[in-house]
């Protein structure tokens, strides 16, 4: 490589790496592409097109080469064998290359998370050539990238080879995964081009929960509307739970779009109110840390919340709605509701979510008639859409279909304007698990 007064030639670099990977010499070709990019940052050289269409021309060197298929009887397992490690040495050798580029470019110009085209150079190449196939790494990079047309054949390609159940994790993974990074248009623009391959035949488009919670969560976003974001999450937990990374990236989510900090919610709980006793602050967080080893953790946590009142640690309603809160979802909505009465004694005044808490843990535990007896009783002037939609939505898997009707006519009457959740989550959520689905598609 030459120097010519402390820059690098750039055009012979490429054209020794050009020589070298054009004779599948592919270990050696991608050293000297990655030296080439090491040249770029030493260099300091910016990032721009005429550097990129470079990088370009060598990634385009490296080999695409299928899997041999057909084998013969004797020697087909040595020469899969030696065709897998072949496969998996020329991925390694791109990644190495394209992963050196991005950092590059993210710190001389480009993007904060590196050059889109070379995060699209990386998606795609790991597609089509890795014989250990990894979605969420295809994914990592395709959301990074600039092409959600191409991401979406990718993901319909993918549905056709998977196995039975990967199909709705990789739509869910790519969704949330944009979304985690505030894109909500791409999230929307893939979920439609999914939908047009479908309309298609295609593919089908999966039918389960997890793309149920997906479709509900993409309008959710597009309003402030935190509290129907945090009970599409309750609802839906167990397909979320599906993949632990999912609720990572929800948390960013909540991050991005509510504003929601991600922090210990044990931590959280008691934040607000220790008005400057640092010290006393602390212990009684070390505390609440040390309750995720006992069983009874609500237990624990409303002796805690004695200690606090006696040493007078005033308590503001976000506390209350913290306690109330956690016991509603260990199944303890009795007690959550006398916490409500203690907070209804104070001088304090307990908003929309405080109520609708107590009427889904009710509903949770199955106990509607105590949610229908609470939102008669203590919501009369206090309802909105979301306490609602939990009611109707019990109503509906009880059977109860006329007191759903009936509830639907009086969110019409006090002008709360049902929205796409109440009708699809509530009213057809619900006929669809009371096994009522001609009433769910006459509804519709």
């Amino acid at each position: 490589m030459e120097y010519i007064a402390g820059f690098p030639d750039y055009s012979r670099t490429r054209i020794t790496i050009y020589s070298i990977t054009n004779q599948s010499q592919v270990t050696c070709g991608s050293e000297l592409a990655v030296i080439f990019v090491e040249t770029l940052v030493k260099a300091k050289v910016p990032y721009d097109d005429d550097v990129l269409d470079r990088i370009r021309k060598i990634y385009k060197t490296f080999p695409q080469i299928p899997l041999p298929q057909d084998l013969g009887e004797d020697d087909d397992m040595q020469q899969l064998n030696e065709a897998l490690g072949a496969a998996k040495t020329r991925v390694e050798c791109c990644l190495s290359f394209l992963k050196a580029a991005i950092k590059w470019s993210a710190e001389f110009g480009a993007h904060r998370n590196g050059s889109p085209e070379i995060h699209f150079m990386l998606a795609e190449y790991v597609y089509s050539e890795s014989p250990e196939l990894d979605m969420t790494r295809v994914s990592y990079h395709f959301v990074r990238g600039n092409n959600p047309k191409k991401f979406a054949s990718t993901i319909v390609n993918f549905m056709g080879k998977c196995y039975p159940g990967e199909e709705d994790l990789a739509i869910a993974r790519a969704i949330l995964m944009y979304l985690s990074m505030g894109n909500l248009r791409d999230a929307n623009f893939l979920m439609d081009e999914l939908k047009k391959h479908a309309q298609y035949k295609e593919h089908d488009l999966p039918q389960s929960d997890l793309i149920q919670f997906i479709n509900y969560l993409l309008p959710t976003l597009q309003r402030d509307a935190l509290p129907l974001f945090n009970m599409l999450r309750t609802n839906y937990k167990s397909s979320i739970d599906r993949e632990p990374a999912f609720n990572e990236l929800l948390d960013e989510i909540a991050e991005l779009f509510y504003g929601v900090q991600r922090r210990n919610p044990l931590q959280g709980m008691f934040g607000d109110i220790f008005q400057g006793r640092i010290d006393e602050a602390l212990r009684l967080n070390e505390e609440m840390e040390k309750l995720k080893l006992l069983p009874d953790v609500a237990g624990k946590a409303l002796k805690l919340w004695d200690e606090m009142k006696e040493k007078e640690i005033a308590p503001s309603v976000i506390t209350y709605n913290s306690i109330i809160a956690g016991l509603c979802q260990m199944g303890k909505t009795n007690q959550a509701r006398d916490k409500l009465n203690e907070l209804l004694e104070s001088d304090l005044v307990p908003g929309e979510i405080t109520y609708s808490m107590i009427i889904h843990g009710h509903c949770r535990e199955v106990q509607v008639e105590k949610a229908f007896q609470f939102h008669n009783k203590m919501v009369e002037n206090k309802g909105n859409a979301i306490s609602y939609n939990t009611i109707i939505s019990a109503l509906c898997k009880e059977k109860r279909f006329e007191e759903a009707s009936d509830l639907l006519a009086e969110v019409d009457e006090k002008k709360l304007e049902p929205d796409c959740y109440t009708y699809n989550a509530a009213i057809l959520g619900g006929l669809t698990d009371a096994g009522r689905t001609e009433d769910a598609e006459e509804f519709i």
